[in-house]
Formats: C-alpha cells, structure tokens, sequence
C-alpha cells in the first residue's frame, strides 16, 4: 500500500513520469488509445461574409499527448518500411 502511494504521489508531481510510462505502453501493444482519437473542431471565419459556411475553415485541437505518440509511430513505422525495403518504387519518395 506504501509503494502505491509513493508511485501515485511521485505521477502527480511528475505528470512527465506518467506520461512516458503510458506511452510506452501504448508503444509495446500497439494500441493507440481511444481517448486520444478525440478532437475539438472550431471553426475559423477567413474573409467574406460571415454568414456564408465556405468562407469558413475548420482546425482540430488534438491533444499535445496525442501528437507526441503519432510522431513516435509515424517515425518507427517509416524506419520500418525503409529498412526492409517494403515500399514499391513508385511509392518513394
């Protein structure tokens, strides 16, 4: 009970600590997590009449934790395919 506590205390003063021992958990199973596949979409007026929807555009907020994983996996993925060769040529950039 002792250790649990010292390891709840110790993920509250350093969310860093949670934070990379979740990641890399995600990163053994491969699972990238459902909470992480949300998004807040705000739309932002470009010019022209407010009231017309195309002079609109939309941009995501991710959460920062998300995009640190899809790096991770977008470059162990890339570093796979380019070491065995995977890709066609006509798929290369």
């Amino acid at each position: 009970m002792i250790a649990l506590k010292c390891l709840i205390i110790n993920l509250f003063n350093y969310p860093s600590l949670y934070l990379c021992i979740n990641l890399s958990d995600n990163l053994m199973t491969g699972v990238f997590p459902d909470r992480l596949k949300y998004a807040i979409i705000l739309p932002i007026h470009n010019k022209g009449d407010k009231l017309i929807m195309s002079n609109y555009r939309l941009v995501s907020l991710l959460l920062s934790c998300s995009k640190i994983l899809e790096t991770i996996m977008f470059n162990r993925l890339y570093q796979y395919v380019h070491t065995n060769d995977i890709l066609a040529p006509e798929q290369r950039k």
